[in-house]
């Protein structure tokens, strides 16, 4: 072996060992600070979206309801985590029930829980899981799967929210009627669900007055931001 061999030898040998003196390092003092502040912010907004036990003081929002450029909903539902715990809502159209208003109020003692929301939750939760569940002595293949799990879980998380699949939308899904504290016409049906920031309610009429028309959307209204 020539000096210059032994030389470059020698260089990538001690290369090898900083990247290892490295890479123990990151494993050992880095990564479980950067694990416990994930964990952290996935705790919080598991709790955001929980639901308490409806109870104001628990950190429930009231958002306010309106469609855009009329008056023909306006309202403002209160969300406790998954839930709609309370709510008024003053539905008004002109091809419907004769353009008188209809007054709704959300029915306390069965809230009306969004599903995304949820959905969106369990996710939050299998990714805790997997950080939970986690050996402390994590080598760098075991900790690079633990991160693109968790990562998997959360991408996962925000992409429910982005917007509701058909599957979960009228007319495939239909809200239970009892979720208001009013009596609601048997035609009309009212839905929440999410799109990105924002909770979207929708007004569908199953019959019109006028006989060219067999039903659709009435009316679609967003709120602030959640």
């Amino acid at each position: 072996m020539t000096q210059i061999e032994e030389d470059t030898r020698t260089m990538f040998q001690k290369e090898q060992e900083t990247l290892a003196r490295e890479l123990d390092w990151l494993l050992v003092s880095q990564l479980p600070t950067a694990l416990s502040e994930i964990k952290k912010g996935l705790k919080k907004c598991e709790a955001i979206m929980k639901s308490p036990e409806h109870d104001d003081s628990l950190g429930t929002s009231t958002l306010a309801i309106s469609s855009n450029n009329s008056d023909s909903l306006k309202g403002y539902i209160t969300l406790d985590g998954s839930d709609i715990i309370k709510g008024e809502l003053s539905v008004k159209l002109s091809n419907y029930h004769r353009g008188n208003l209809i007054k709704l109020n959300i029915n306390s003692k069965k809230p009306y829980f969004i599903e995304q929301l949820v959905d969106a939750q369990n996710y939050l939760t299998l990714a805790l899981d997997s950080l939970e569940n986690t050996n402390k002595d994590l080598t760098k293949e075991s900790a690079r799967e633990l991160l693109d799990s968790v990562l998997i879980y959360i991408l996962s998380s925000r992409s429910v929210l982005v917007c509701a699949h058909e599957e979960k939308l009228f007319p495939y899904k239909i809200c239970d009627p009892q979720m208001f504290g009013t009596a609601i016409p048997e035609e009309l049906v009212i839905q929440f669900h999410v799109e990105g920031s924002n909770v979207i309610s929708s007004v569908y009429g199953l019959q019109y007055h006028s006989p060219k028309k067999n039903g659709g959307l009435l009316g679609s209204a967003k709120s602030s931001k959640i």
